[in-house]
């Protein structure tokens, strides 16, 4: 948003029932800084689980929140601000399962005016199986997550150039949380972290001493792309495929391993949508983006396949970690 003190985030569908919904919010202000005052969401109780806002010359607000869901929840999220951001505000949300009644564990807040954010680091978690969450607000595009976070958004918006950096880390060992980017943000930052626990049956992911990465990317014009390969290298535990298109329509993405085995869907998954309108345009531009957990992880490298259904023209990404 660029004006006024509400706006809403609108999800694909309404949550399910006994999930959990993370909000993470940048804003950028003038010599009062823009933080929320609420959020509303119909069978979805929310809130805050940090939120830090600098007053000593960096007026960005970088906060969490926690919404609790019940059934017959809505899709459509309201964010109140208590003023309205001078230069904008970006929000992300996603959806989770698996979560602990009470979950909230560590937490942690930083600021500075550099090229690199960072979230601060938080003090060594209570148990092994936790998601950590972190946001970094800041000015420009933010990449490049650090300390094996995955970056699910953090893409200015325009005009103001203010980003919300969401990160997210699922772990199977206790330690303290942080990342970073090591993108230039090259202004004033805020980051806050925040860790959760697991519920007591949740799917777990299996470390590996060797930490690699890889990213493969194709682009179809067809409704239902042929199976797009990609590598799936030894201890990997993620995989993240990003879908971008112009236009109306869903799109949906499963991948499975060598031979058709194991078939992973969006059932159970992490899943982020976001739409954008360029100015003067009435055409949506669209990105799908789901989260697989690889558990057990591959002891050898191995042939995976993605299968992505979307209407026209489109690009794929997939991400290994």
């Amino acid at each position: 948003m660029t004006s006024g003190t509400s706006f809403a985030d609108v999800l694909s569908s309404g949550p399910t029932a006994g999930n959990d919904l993370v909000l993470t919010l940048s804003t950028f202000g003038g010599s009062t800084v823009p933080t929320i005052s609420s959020i509303t969401e119909a069978n979805v109780a929310w809130s805050v689980q940090k939120a830090f806002h600098p007053t000593s010359g960096n007026s960005n607000d970088a906060e969490i929140w926690l919404g609790v869901v019940s059934a017959g929840a809505s899709s459509t999220i309201t964010i109140s601000l208590t003023i309205a951001p001078s230069f904008g505000a970006v929000s992300n949300v996603c959806e989770y399962s698996g979560l602990a009644s009470s979950p909230l564990d560590q937490t942690a807040s930083n600021s500075g005016v550099s090229s690199d954010g960072d979230t601060g680091t938080t003090g060594v978690t209570s148990q092994a199986t936790e998601l950590w969450i972190g946001t970094i607000a800041g000015v420009n595009t933010i990449s490049s997550p650090t300390n094996g976070f995955t970056l699910i958004d953090g893409v200015a918006n325009n005009p103001a150039n203010v980003a919300n950096g969401y990160f997210q880390k699922i772990v199977s060992s206790t330690g303290q949380a942080n990342t970073g980017t090591s993108s230039s943000i090259g202004n004033f930052w805020t980051g806050v972290i925040a860790t959760f626990k697991a519920s007591t049956g949740p799917t777990t992911t299996t470390t590996s001493s060797t930490s690699t990465s890889s990213t493969t990317t194709a682009t179809s014009s067809t409704t239902t792309a042929a199976p797009n390969s990609f590598n799936v290298h030894a201890g990997a535990t993620q995989v993240v495929v990003t879908v971008m298109w112009s236009g109306t329509g869903t799109a949906s993405v499963q991948i499975s391993g060598p031979g058709g085995t194991p078939i992973l869907s969006e059932s159970g998954a992490v899943i982020y949508d976001r739409v954008t309108y360029a100015s003067g345009s009435s055409t949506p531009i669209n990105i799908h983006r789901v989260t697989f957990t690889l558990s057990p992880s591959p002891i050898t490298a191995q042939t995976w396949t993605a299968l992505v259904t979307v209407s026209g023209s489109y690009t794929v990404t997939i991400e290994v970690t």
